[in-house]
């Protein structure tokens, strides 16, 4: 600092001159170096891998990095954490954690100088300085066969974290914000808090196949009765608003003489207090984006091209084609047989999406089966959630045990599930035992191969101190069979126990 002070002016306007005409060497926020190698990567044979959650995670950086053209939009199969790392000056640095591609990729050694024969070169230099360059690891391009291995992610974690979703609070009023797009329904259930709205949950749901034909009307209407009645323990009993971007829902609640399936879903939207908000469809994206992310689920064909050869399903087919007044519970529809099953969620409360399912006979069940636990999709969810799932579409006899005995015999499940069963209880040690028939253990074996005389199961009583054994044969192995024998062929004969050890 010293020698800034005792500098002649002279020597100002020559350092300014030169920093003029070097200015392109400084920090502008639109400043590449040109002339840079591109870099290319070079990888070995490996499949992709994708991000795991890693260190505080900030976007703000990205808007200005798209501005700069250091960073662009990438739909690649690899992706690569993200965090943000402290400055000595309390600043945040972006980084992106490339550690698992520096592991797959080949590796080139470049031999680094020695800092004396640098000094060397300086010779008769008067100005010794050092100058930090901005971001110079941005500076360096990209082969573009090379850039789609350094993507990375930071949408679909700030989606879900704080500040985004937050709890609710109930005395305040709830907004569910609602879309339907041609294959999907979407939701978003939103608060207004002083710093904000504020997200409470996401939404989304894809429409059947029978849904999918309903009119752009029907559609927005389904997805307001759906988000109504799937978020009812936010909304029910207060006032609340929904807001759509279809216009015609306004007049939902006005309709003077309702028919159809309008009127129905009608009936069913009287008992909540809400009103009503038109949003226009550019500013209504929350929803609209929800509505669009799910995947199209099929229903998988239930007439297969040869007719069923399940008897039951035939001849039921058969009886209700001539006598259809006699199955009130039954109909005919697209050569497709329903019957009218009245079924409530995983939650518990009545299932609305419709009580008319469909029939399955025996030659589909394990195909429908095959496409609600087993595919990717599916997600090789337990017993109680996938006979839900199949229960809000399809209908059969004995379908839960049916279910239960499927998912007990996926491989899938078996090897990498934790066993879900209470674990079996133990006998337990023993008191202290002092005299013969203090305490006796008993326990039945059987059944076995019946006797000529009708016995298929015995009855062991062991006295624990003494080991002494009794056998009883039984024709029957029930619980007033084995009273009989221990009140008249051991109580009477060696008095009452004290405890008896049973496994029952």
């Amino acid at each position: 600092m010293e020698e800034v002070k005792h500098r002649t002016q002279g020597q100002n306007e020559s350092i300014g001159l030169y920093l003029s005409v070097m200015s392109n060497l400084f920090a502008r926020f639109t400043h590449k170096i040109s002339d840079a190698k591109q870099l290319k990567i070079l990888m070995k044979n490996i499949l992709p891998f994708y991000q795991t959650q890693l260190g505080l995670v900030e976007i703000t950086s990205i808007p200005q990095l798209l501005k700069l053209g250091v960073i662009q939009k990438s739909n690649s199969a690899w992706s690569s954490p993200i965090l943000m790392v402290p400055k000595k000056d309390g600043s945040l640095r972006f980084c992106v954690d490339f550690r698992k591609i520096n592991q797959v990729i080949e590796k080139d050694a470049y031999p680094l100088p020695y800092i004396s024969n640098t000094l060397d070169k300086l010779r008769n230099a008067q100005y010794l300085s050092s100058l930090d360059i901005k971001s110079a690891y941005w500076q360096i391009p990209l082969h573009p066969d090379s850039q789609p291995y350094t993507a990375f992610t930071t949408l679909k974690n700030h989606l879900v974290a704080a500040p985004v979703l937050s709890c609710p609070d109930f005395s305040k009023t709830f907004t569910i914000q609602c879309d339907a797009s041609d294959y999907g329904i979407g939701a978003a259930l939103t608060q207004e808090f002083d710093d904000g709205e504020k997200v409470i949950c996401y939404l989304s749901q894809s429409l059947s196949r029978q849904q999918r034909k309903f009119s752009t009307t029907e559609k927005e209407c389904l997805a307001v009765l759906w988000a109504i009645e799937k978020l009812r323990p936010y909304v029910e009993g207060s006032h609340f608003k929904v807001i759509t971007d279809h216009y015609s829902l306004l007049w939902l609640r006005k309709l003077q003489n309702p028919s159809g399936r309008l009127a129905r879903w009608s009936v069913r939207l009287q008992q909540y207090d809400f009103e009503i908000i038109h949003r226009k469809g550019k500013e209504h994206l929350v929803p609209d984006a929800l509505s669009r992310a799910v995947p199209v689920v099929e229903t998988v064909a239930i007439i297969p091209e040869t007719p069923s050869t399940d008897k039951w399903y035939n001849k039921l087919l058969e009886s209700i084609q001539r006598h259809p007044i006699r199955y009130p519970k039954f109909r005919i529809e697209d050569q497709l047989l329903y019957k009218a099953v009245d079924t409530k969620n995983e939650y518990g409360f009545p299932e609305q999406q419709g009580k008319w399912k469909i029939v399955v006979p025996k030659d589909k069940r394990i195909e429908i089966l095959h496409q609600h636990h087993d595919i990717p999709t599916s997600g090789h969810l337990g017993v109680y959630k996938t006979f839900h799932r199949l229960a809000t579409k399809y209908y059969w006899p004995k379908m839960k045990s049916d279910v239960a005995s499927y998912i007990r015999k996926c491989q899938a499940c078996i090897k990498s599930k934790p066993e879900q069963r209470t674990k079996a209880g133990e006998m337990g040690g023993h008191s202290q035992i002092s005299a013969p028939w203090e305490v006796i253990s008993i326990d039945l074996v059987g059944p076995l191969p019946r006797s000529s005389k009708g016995y298929n199961h015995i009855l062991v009583v062991v006295d624990l101190f003494s080991k002494f054994s009794l056998c009883f044969p039984l024709r029957k192995a029930t619980a007033s069979k084995v009273v009989e024998h221990l009140e008249n062929d051991v109580f009477l004969l060696f008095g009452v126990p004290r405890k008896i050890v049973s496994d029952k």
